[in-house]
C-alpha cells in the first residue's frame, strides 16, 4: 500500500538455521511464505516480523515436507501451495498442514525441481536437471518435454523459468 520496501532482519543465530531464502510468496492474511536452502518452509507474520511456523522434513512422518531444500513456491488454490524441492514437488494443504509428494516414481524426469509456474488451465510447469515438464494437477498426469517437442536443451538450472 505504501509503495515502499520494508527490511526484516533476522537475528544471526536464526538466520543460520534457515540458510538462504530462495523464494517468497505473499500470503492472504498479512503473511509471507518463504522457501529456504536448508531450513524448510517458513511462515512469517509481517506485522510482528516473527516466524509463526516452520515446516521441516521428518523421516517418521510421510505427510511432512519432502525435503528441507526448497527452490520455489506457487499458489495452486486458496488452500494449496506447490513447493519445489530437491526431491520433487510437494503439495501443501495450508488448512491441514500436510504435504503430499510428487517424485520420480510418479513420473518426474528428475528429482531436483529448479523452478515452477502455474497456468490458468490447472497445469504446473516446472524445470529439472532433466528438462521441462508439466503436471496437469486434477489428475496429476505428467508430460515431460523432449527434443521432439522442440526443446533444444535438456538441462535446466536454478530459477530457469518457462
Amino acid at each position: 500500500k505504501t509503495n515502499k520496501f520494508r527490511t526484516i532482519i533476522f537475528r544471526s543465530d536464526i538466520k543460520q538455521q534457515y540458510d538462504w531464502i530462495l523464494a517468497i510468496l505473499q500470503g492472504t492474511n498479512g503473511d509471507l511464505w518463504m522457501t529456504t536452502g536448508s531450513g524448510g518452509l517458513l511462515h512469517l507474520d509481517i506485522v510482528t516480523e516473527k516466524i509463526i511456523e516452520q515446516f521441516k522434513h521428518d523421516d517418521n512422518n510421510p505427510q511432512s515436507i519432502g525435503s528441507n531444500l526448497l527452490t520455489a513456491i506457487v499458489p495452486i488454490s486458496k488452500d494449496t501451495l506447490a513447493i519445489s524441492t530437491d526431491k520433487g514437488i510437494d503439495l501443501f494443504s495450508v488448512s491441514k498442514k500436510t504435504f503430499s509428494h510428487i517424485t520420480e516414481t510418479d513420473g518426474l524426469p528428475g528429482g531436483f525441481v529448479w523452478s515452477m509456474l502455474a497456468d490458468n488451465k490447472r497445469n504446473l510447469w516446472f524445470t529439472t536437471s532433466e528438462g521441462i515438464s508439466k503436471i496437469h494437477l486434477p489428475d496429476k498426469r505428467i508430460h515431460n518435454y523432449e527434443t521432439v517437442d522442440g526443446v533444444t536443451e535438456k538441462e535446466c538450472q536454478f530459477q530457469t523459468a518457462i
